[in-house]
């Protein structure tokens, strides 16, 4: 709930304060707030197909959801749950966002030196979604599921 509640925030931050495509540096440069919206996946993937990323995201963030609900009530097992909470927390808020306006918000990028690193613009949704599934990949137990 907390990552949800959270990069919501950050999001409606970024709606109401920059422009898009307008850009601002923090931290020296090295983090760049950016406000770019989304209608597709992570890095613009099926960006024209809002309809069917819509469906399919739910449908994954739905069968995640039995899961975790399946998991939590078992003893132990914590980095697989920990990590399942960030995914679901991340993912569920760029899904409602999308579900709302029809493309997510994203508003962060950092400084590099390799231009495909500094044109991917995030959200701490996304940082959550991948923390997660890493996460939760390598602390699950096939064993005892």
């Amino acid at each position: 709930m907390g990552i949800f509640l959270l990069d919501l925030l950050a999001k409606r931050y970024a709606e109401y304060r920059l422009k898009e495509k307008e850009s601002r540096q923090l931290a020296g440069g090295a983090v760049i707030l950016h406000r770019l919206e989304n209608p597709g996946t992570a890095l613009g993937f099926l960006s024209g197909h809002g309809k069917a990323v819509l469906r399919g995201t739910f449908l994954v963030l739905a069968v995640l959801s039995v899961y975790f609900l399946h998991l939590i009530r078992r003893p132990g097992r914590t980095g697989e749950k920990l990590g399942l909470a960030l995914l679901l927390g991340g993912g569920w808020n760029n899904w409602a966002d999308r579900a709302v306006k029809g493309s997510v918000t994203d508003y962060i990028s950092f400084r590099s030196r390799w231009r495909r690193i500094r044109r991917i613009v995030f959200n701490l949704s996304d940082f959550a979604i991948f923390a997660g599934s890493v996460l939760a990949a390598l602390c699950h137990d096939r064993r005892r599921s």
